[in-house]
């Protein structure tokens, strides 16, 4: 017994070309916070101590707290 899926084609979630429908879910560099020391986007932050961490990718030592958005 077939089992209908709702999909046309052979159930390809794209079109012909086998693209998606997907949207690229990686933030552009403008939405990130920029380093308070060296202005480079700050993409994670890795605690080093209770008051302190380390900015990546610079690698600036920054407040655990640079992260943070508004």
């Amino acid at each position: 017994m077939a089992v209908d899926d709702g999909r046309e084609n052979g159930g390809s979630d794209g079109d012909e070309s086998g693209n998606s429908d997907r949207t690229d879910a990686t933030p552009s560099t403008s939405s990130l916070p920029p380093c308070p020391r060296c202005g480079t986007p700050i993409t994670m932050t890795t605690a080093t101590g209770p008051d302190s961490a380390v900015a990546k990718p610079c690698g600036c030592r920054v407040p655990p707290t640079a992260l943070e958005f508004e």
